[in-house]
């Protein structure tokens, strides 16, 4: 298995379990083989869409899976603290 197909894999099925607390899209990917891989199959995308064009010099953002997490737990964190913090004021 090469490093970015575990990569990929360890992010789909490691951060899946956190997705529905983390409402923006993700995918893990797979160099090799120039895709962008969705939380199944039919939401996989192509590599190219991230190929800059006249609008945009950079479409897609990567982050490494340590940065990801990290930006994950802040959110959740964050939405938490909010929650509780709404629930103190009334």
């Amino acid at each position: 298995m090469t490093k970015g197909i575990a990569i990929a894999f360890f992010m789909i099925c490691t951060l899946g379990s956190c997705a529905a607390a983390f409402p923006y899209k993700f995918y893990g990917i797979v160099p090799s083989t120039s895709t962008l891989l969705g939380p199944d199959p039919k939401q996989d995308l192509p590599l190219s869409l991230c190929e800059p064009d006249d609008e945009a010099k950079g479409k897609c953002v990567v982050l490494f899976r340590e940065e990801f997490e990290r930006l994950m737990a802040d959110y959740v964190s964050t939405k938490e603290r909010l929650k509780q913090c709404e629930q103190n004021g009334n």
